[in-house]
């Protein structure tokens, strides 16, 4: 079965030019990162995206869990910390937690594809033994009938009243023993343009005295080509690029850590936690201390880190 009438199958026909999304939040404990409680490994959110509206845009924005993509038709172009890639059926990518990372459905031929999010203290280690090193952010992988079997069976675990965490699980773990004997068939794929310099901005942005002169100077760029990459790349300006994404790592400490607010500010490079305080309610229309309350008082789903569209995965 080809991916394209897998795609008919799993998710049934719908009209010419409208978006459909498949969504399955699954239960997630909220204990923090740190916390020992935290079990080796459990299933954040699953799904999938049909029919993606042309153009459609997801992000900037940041997790505190592991996400898989795996695409199984049409196009889109991944826009993360080190590089951009243009992505077609067969490739897959991850989203690593706490980095910002943005991606779009190509106009002609918008993409459509699975997402697997997951966790706990054994996911990195995971990921490595499979053959997904920690500097990888694309590979390939074989969409046969029977891995893409798979991914709907996890897509649509949460919708299933009678499957069990140990099932998730099994599931999760199968599908990680099918990546890693298809370990010679995976590729990591290179970023095929210069947007490496948001990788910088991320790697900078607790330094609460970065410039645009300085980011400008380290990348050997002058104000209005860092200006114009960073826009063209984001879709910010870079003081708002650099905003968004502390108060995106801000909102996850808050989530998952019990640091105090003048703390997390400081951590994230603002050197004034009044007026992080003020550009966190802007953004999140709450207090950092209405956040944390709210987002730990959620017992089901993912953390949105954005403030924004939960249905943006």
């Amino acid at each position: 079965m080809s991916a394209s009438e897998f795609q008919s199958t799993a998710g049934g026909w719908h009209p010419s030019g409208a978006e459909r999304i498949d969504r399955h939040n699954v239960y997630r404990p909220a204990w923090p990162l740190d916390d020992s409680r935290q079990p080796g490994l459990f299933l954040a959110s699953s799904g999938q995206r049909l029919y993606a509206l042309p153009g459609h845009l997801s992000g900037p924005r940041a997790y505190d869990y592991y996400i898989l993509h795996f695409i199984i038709g049409g196009r889109g172009t991944l826009y993360a910390p080190q590089g951009s890639y243009q992505l077609t059926a067969g490739d897959a990518f991850v989203i690593r937690p706490y980095t910002m990372n943005r991606y779009v459905a190509d106009l002609s031929e918008p993409w459509t594809y699975y997402w697997i999010g997951f966790g706990g203290r054994e996911a990195a280690s995971i990921l490595e033994r499979i053959g997904i090193p920690a500097q990888a952010v694309v590979f390939r992988y074989e969409p046969d009938a029977s891995f893409l079997s798979l991914l709907h069976a996890i897509a649509a675990v949460s919708r299933l009243s009678n499957v069990s965490e140990f099932e998730q699980l099994g599931r999760l773990y199968t599908l990680f023993a099918r990546l890693a004997a298809d370990s010679d068939y995976q590729q990591t794929l290179p970023p095929d343009d210069d947007s490496r310099l948001l990788f910088y901005l991320e790697q900078h942005y607790q330094d609460e005295n970065l410039t645009i002169a300085e980011i400008a100077r380290a990348l050997n760029l002058s104000r209005s080509q860092l200006y114009r990459k960073v826009r063209r790349l984001s879709g910010y300006s870079v003081q708002q690029y650099l905003l968004h994404y502390r108060l995106n790592i801000a909102a996850a400490h808050l989530r998952n850590t019990s640091a105090n607010v003048a703390e997390i500010a400081l951590k994230c490079g603002f050197r004034d936690p009044a007026y992080f305080s003020r550009a966190f309610r802007l953004r999140y229309k709450l207090s950092p201390s209405e956040y944390r309350t709210q987002t730990n008082s959620s017992a089901a789903g993912y953390t949105d880190l954005n403030g924004g569209d939960s249905q943006n995965t």
